[in-house]
């Protein structure tokens, strides 16, 4: 298990404990030189201006519905419903991200939304979209919402 050691001159080591062909064991030791405080504070602000803002807006006309999901107000990804015959039951039949978004987990995102909503509204789901279906099969804790 990797030890890591700071010095009083500001460098850093870190202590690896190997076992060598024969079994016995020793340690590598890395050295790494000190990282001035302005590098990295201008490296961590870089990272937090890259991250996008994502926004869902829901669209529901009582017939059918979808969320959508934006990043920096461009369309990324829906999910879409209609509601079934019997009440208080909704039939989730796409998800779709644009592939210029893919990768992102924004298909899990849109899923969490229409089962926040069913949660808070008391619906049942009836995923036919094979997204959601795989979604619902690998967590159980989605069994009381699926119908």
């Amino acid at each position: 298990m990797p030890t890591a050691l700071k010095r009083s001159n500001g460098e850093r080591r870190l202590n690896i404990e190997r076992q060598n062909p024969v079994g016995m064991k020793h340690f590598v030791a890395m050295r790494f030189q000190p990282v001035a405080n302005d590098n990295y504070k201008q490296n961590n602000q870089k990272k937090t201006e890259n991250k996008m803002t994502i926004r869902f807006e829901h669209e529901d006309n009582g017939h059918e519905g979808r969320f959508v999901l934006y990043e920096a107000d461009q369309a990324a990804g829906e999910i879409t419903y209609q509601w079934a015959q019997e009440p208080r039951r909704m039939v989730i039949d796409h998800t779709g991200v644009d592939g210029a978004f893919g990768g992102k987990g924004y298909g899990k995102l849109l899923v969490q939304k229409a089962i926040e909503f069913a949660r808070a509204e008391q619906v049942l789901i009836q995923p036919l979209c094979s997204f959601v279906v795989a979604a619902f099969d690998r967590d159980e804790s989605l069994g009381d919402l699926r119908y």
